[in-house]
């Protein structure tokens, strides 16, 4: 092949070669797959062993198991949603494939 750069990288105008492209979305996402996985099993194993905790220590009932989840699972909804942002825009950076 007679094509001298790189698969992420894109050719300036004055001739060197400049910082890589940012991955697409969807390859980005499948690479991000096993920290978001590893992490996300672990924020929802805290957030159920919070509910189970604080249950056994309240000795609660259906309903405060209830108004814990409410309380509990949007935390747990929300750091998962971030753990899958910031791991995604950490495979797209070009600065960590160097």
């Amino acid at each position: 092949m007679s094509d001298s750069t790189d698969f992420h990288t894109v050719e300036a105008p004055n001739g060197a070669n400049s910082l890589p492209q940012k991955l697409p979305l969807m390859s980005a996402a499948l690479a991000a797959v096993g920290a978001i996985v590893l992490i996300g099993s672990e924020i929802w194993l805290v957030a159920a062993s919070t509910i189970w905790a604080l249950h056994g220590l309240l000795a609660a009932s259906l309903t405060v198991d209830i108004i814990l989840g409410i309380t509990i699972l949007p935390i747990a909804v929300w750091a998962t949603w971030k753990t899958v942002v910031l791991a995604i825009e950490a495979e797209r950076n070009p600065e960590n494939w160097l």
